[in-house]
């Protein structure tokens, strides 16, 4: 079913890519350079789709499915241990994009090695955080077939087609799936629902992720830049909105906000973040704010 998952850029169809083949892939404009933002966020939506696959791949090879007690915790132990080895490759591949979505956050104060860095850590949470919402989403599809008398192997193979899904999008495949069609394990609407939705998945994750980071960046220079004396002690960061009728209700209270330049963005709801990208498709943006500069000011490193 991955056959069918098309990536912008994705230049071969997946399932004839090896484990050791797929950190090699090329950037979305095939000559190894990620040039705008929006290559950024495709060259992550692609190594997304990979992932899965290798991911989903490795689940459905554990044909018993999980062992010991179904309870939450000890299935969510097990999802992740199945698909733990390829960390080093989505961050082979990843990395890269990372770093020059900092880059293209047109901030001066750090090198390249300090741009791959940032993406190596990075590319990190942002595994972890995928893996760990993908294995939340198959041990409630697994319990949920399990409630439905399924056997074991079978409630293991249904849930583990919707593999990448979140919460929301697992839920939805949940109720595709039914009591089954036939001698299908799993219905052809719900396959080609997991498709679609994975495809959507990795193109959100690819935008937002790519400008948070972006967003970050920024964050981190500035932060150093105060922390040896190059800004002045007074300077805070600002909140921007794109300002239009698009903005949503979330970040629209947010619009010229300004918090000490050590201190997090408190949103509406109390959670408090370092920069936008609080949710897909965000379009806002942090800059710098200082009062004038006063003659004690004159002294800072340039």
């Amino acid at each position: 079913d991955m056959s069918r998952l098309q990536v912008p850029g994705m230049p071969i169809n997946p399932d004839e890519i090896s484990p050791d083949d797929w950190a090699k892939m090329p950037s979305p404009n095939n000559d190894g350079k990620y040039h705008t933002l929006a290559e950024v966020a495709s060259g992550i939506a692609i190594a997304y789709a990979l992932l899965m696959l290798m991911n989903r791949k490795a689940i459905m090879l554990n044909v018993r499915g999980p062992v010991g007690e179904f309870t939450s915790e000890n299935l969510k132990r097990q999802a992740l241990k199945m698909t733990s080895g390829y960390r080093g490759a989505w961050t082979y591949m990843v990395q890269p994009a990372f770093a020059r979505a900092v880059e293209l956050g047109g901030i001066q104060g750090m090198t390249y090695a300090d741009e791959l860095d940032f993406g190596r850590v990075y590319a990190h949470q942002i595994y972890d955080y995928i893996n760990d919402t993908s294995a939340d989403a198959l041990v409630a599809a697994y319990q949920n077939q399990l409630t439905r008398k399924w056997s074991p192997q079978i409630a293991w193979a249904r849930a583990a087609q919707g593999y990448g899904l979140d919460s929301r999008g697992m839920s939805q495949y949940i109720k595709l799936l039914g009591e089954g069609e036939g001698r299908e394990i799993v219905p052809t609407a719900a396959k080609d629902f997991a498709v679609r939705a994975l495809q959507k998945r990795g193109e959100r994750i690819g935008y937002n992720e790519s400008w948070r980071a972006q967003e970050l960046g920024k964050t981190i220079v500035w932060l150093n830049q105060y922390k040896n004396g190059m800004l002045p002690p007074d300077t805070k960061r600002e909140w921007l909105t794109a300002e239009d009728e698009r903005v949503c209700p979330v970040c629209a209270p947010m619009d010229h906000v300004q918090v000490p330049i050590t201190e997090q963005f408190e949103l509406p709801d109390g959670n408090k973040i370092w920069a936008p990208g609080v949710h897909p498709n965000c379009r806002c943006s942090v800059k710098l704010s200082y009062a004038e500069f006063k003659h004690e000011y004159t002294g800072f490193s340039k």
